[in-house]
């Protein structure tokens, strides 16, 4: 019921917000250090999906392989998505990580990727066409008599 009236809200042109998507954080997984060379596991519970979501990553050279499941139009699908790590040298010493979005050729060093719901791979804001909710929420008008209120 809940997936109907979303595809609903959706096709009547409702914005897909950053707040609604599974959100992949190099910065976290690079804490964690789940980013050496050969590393594979789980991301299902880091990411709190819980450990049935079945998010799974393994890093093979300069690449993070993604495998999950994804539910569209009522039916399940197996997807692997392949995103390239990218590094640069950090100011102390050490590498920073970077993800690059499968969706787009430029190359853009990005520190998140997103999977909104119903999409089938994760990709950055712009690709997805993603929006932040207060970006949605109406602007408060101000009038001469409110800023004397305040």
């Amino acid at each position: 019921m809940n997936a109907e009236r979303d595809a609903d809200s959706r096709s009547r042109g409702r914005r897909r917000t950053v707040d609604e998507s599974v959100v992949l954080d190099v910065g976290l997984l690079q804490t964690e250090g789940l980013l050496k060379p050969g590393s594979s596991g789980s991301l299902s519970q880091l990411l709190g999906l819980g450990p049935s979501a079945g998010l799974a990553y393994a890093i093979s050279g300069a690449d993070l392989q993604l495998t999950y499941t994804v539910d569209t139009e009522g039916a399940s699908r197996s997807i692997q998505t392949m995103i390239r790590l990218l590094t640069t040298p950090a100011y102390f010493g050490g590498v920073r990580y970077w993800l690059t979005c499968p969706l787009d050729s430029s190359g853009r060093k990005l520190a998140r990727l997103y999977l909104p719901p119903g999409a089938g791979t994760f990709g950055c804001r712009a690709c997805l066409n993603l929006v932040y909710k207060s970006s949605l929420e109406r602007k408060r008008q101000y009038t001469p008599i409110n800023w004397l209120r305040r």
